[in-house]
This record gives structure tokens, C-alpha cells and sequence, in this order.
């Protein structure tokens, strides 16, 4: 990172990898992003975030750019992001032959379909359990190894606010309406069981 300071205000370009993000709450809030031997808090704007929860994955290259103020009461940076590049990573080559061979191929990988779960954040959601079923789905997809494979999409409306919360899960277009927090750790294991 190269800031160039103005004041106590500066402009950063940081190149490193996806560590995770951080929540407040169901909404994500700050990204963590590792460079060498450092890690960096960012804050991502409300019309960053849905697009970046679709597309990250964990360890990925990523450079992000933005401003930043040091509070020298508090010895902190604050860092806010103003645009996210997810960067090519380098995948090596396969033979033919490999990927016939080795499923495990970054190439043959490729081809596999989307895994993702819609969820409604919107607040009638919210009110009527959706909260407790956003908590219990990550909390079921890191206890099952599949929070890298499974991407937990947060959708506004759905037009289904009669039957909240209510989710859909990719690809088939499952939709299960009025869920039970304790009703995801069966829904996992029916639609992501054997990844």
C-alpha cells in the first residue's frame, strides 16, 4: 500500500489476497484483505457488496483501491473502498489427457455449475425469522466444509412476503418457503450433501 497523504486523508491501492468478509448484523460491512505479513480492514459500499459476495472466493488476488484517514487518537486506519478488482489468477496448464484423468483439474473444474442459495434480507424477512436462518445457514456451511463451494447470496424482495423467510437454492431453482432455522441443516444436506 502507497498512500499519499493529504492531512490526515489519503488515497491507498492495496494488491493482496480475500481473507473474508465481516458482518454487522446480515449485512456485510468490511472485507479483510492479506499482503504479505499484514492484514486490511475495508469498508465496502452498499453497491459493492452484492456483487463482490457473488464473486469471491477465499485466497483470491484481489486489488482494491479507495481513501483512507489515520485517527492518531485511536492509532487507526480507516480504509473505505471505491472500486474492487478481482484480479486473474494464473491457472496452470492441463493436457487433455489431465483432465480426463484428474478431476481435480483447475480446467475440468470450470465447468461445474454455480452453487448458491438466495436468501430475501429484505426486513418482513427479517422480522419473521430470517435473521436466525442466515446465522444458521453459515453456521451449517462452515460446520459441513462447504462454505468455499456453497456462495450465500442476499437478495432484496421476492415478492414472497406472505410466506417468509423464504430461500432458493441454485441451480434447479429450489424455493422453500416459511423456513425453520432448524430446517437448514436438513436442506443442506439434501441439495449439497455429497460435494
Amino acid at each position: 500500500m502507497q498512500p499519499s497523504h493529504d492531512g490526515q486523508r489519503f488515497a491507498f491501492d492495496i494488491e493482496g489476497h480475500f481473507l473474508g468478509f465481516e458482518r454487522e448484523g446480515y449485512k456485510v460491512k468490511y472485507l479483510h484483505i492479506g499482503l504479505a505479513n499484514e492484514q486490511f480492514r475495508v469498508k465496502v459500499p452498499k453497491h459493492l457488496r452484492l456483487g463482490l459476495q457473488a464473486g469471491l472466493a477465499l485466497d483470491a488476488p484481489i486489488r482494491v483501491g479507495g481513501h483512507g484517514k489515520f485517527d492518531p487518537l485511536k492509532g487507526q486506519m480507516k480504509l473505505k473502498a471505491q472500486q474492487v478488482q478481482i484480479q486473474p489468477q494464473e491457472v496452470p496448464e492441463c493436457s487433455a489427457q489431465a483432465i480426463a484423468t484428474a478431476p481435480c483439474c483447475p480446467l475440468a473444474a470450470v465447468a461445474a455449475p454455480r452453487l448458491k442459495i438466495l436468501l430475501c434480507h429484505k426486513s418482513g424477512c427479517q422480522k419473521r425469522g430470517g435473521r436466525q436462518v442466515s446465522r444458521t445457514l453459515e453456521a451449517t456451511l462452515r460446520d459441513r466444509n462447504l462454505a468455499n463451494q456453497v456462495t450465500v447470496q442476499y437478495t432484496g424482495c421476492q415478492k414472497r412476503c406472505s410466506s417468509a423467510p423464504s430461500l432458493m437454492v441454485l441451480p434447479g431453482k429450489h424455493l422453500y418457503k416459511k423456513v425453520a432455522p432448524q430446517q437448514v441443516p436438513s436442506l443442506i444436506d439434501k441439495h449439497f450433501g455429497e460435494q
